[in-house]
């Protein structure tokens, strides 16, 4: 399977030092659900995902061990209505892969890619997840590329927990953030 090389670096404007590092297989993400979020009942659906964003690799996530729920509210949600939150594990959302039909043969390309990208403005425990670019390269028709990202987008939904209240997760505390920073940098080294 394609490796997305973006994922082995940390994806933050202020550098490598900064931030927790790139985002490893054992985390989980949280990602954010607005009332205006399409759902399927309590879960998430294909549609809950913006196609544009994920083209971009920039389907905002937050990283569950690294971000405290003002923070999470602040940054993240960024004062919006939220109707609640679901969680997936990164080691799940890897695994993806699609399934692709060519000419004489049938491939399957890794579909995700999951990045330590945090620009201004964002919280250091910021994440992304976005297509993996190996699909893009196989000569694909635009249409068949739009049925591809389809099914991603609906394994993608499938990967992530019921949507639960924000208050129903375990959020870490400042200091137990502190503590994860201070092991990320002795880590890079």
């Amino acid at each position: 399977m394609i490796d997305c090389p973006e994922e082995r670096s940390t994806q933050h404007f202020r550098g490598r030092w900064c931030g927790f590092g790139p985002v490893r297989d054992y985390e989980s993400v949280v990602f954010a659900v607005f009332e205006s979020t399409k759902r399927a009942g309590s879960r998430l659906a294909a549609d809950s995902f913006d196609n544009n964003h994920l083209k971009k690799q920039a389907q905002s996530l937050a990283r569950k061990t690294f971000v405290t729920k003002p923070v999470f509210r602040r940054t993240i949600a960024r004062g919006a209505l939220l109707h609640g939150i679901a969680v997936a594990n990164v080691s799940s959302m890897r695994a993806l892969v699609a399934d692709v039909k060519l000419n004489a043969r049938d491939v399957s390309v890794r579909s995700l890619c999951v990045l330590d990208r945090v620009e201004k403005g964002d919280c250091d425990g910021h994440a992304t997840t976005g297509y993996c670019e190996s699909h893009t390269s196989l000569g694909m028709s635009q249409s068949q590329l739009n049925k591809v990202r389809q099914r991603i987008r609906l394994d993608l939904a499938d990967t992530f927990s019921d949507i639960k209240d924000i208050t129903a997760h375990g959020w870490p505390r400042a200091f137990g953030i502190f503590r994860a920073r201070v092991a990320s940098i002795v880590s890079i080294r």
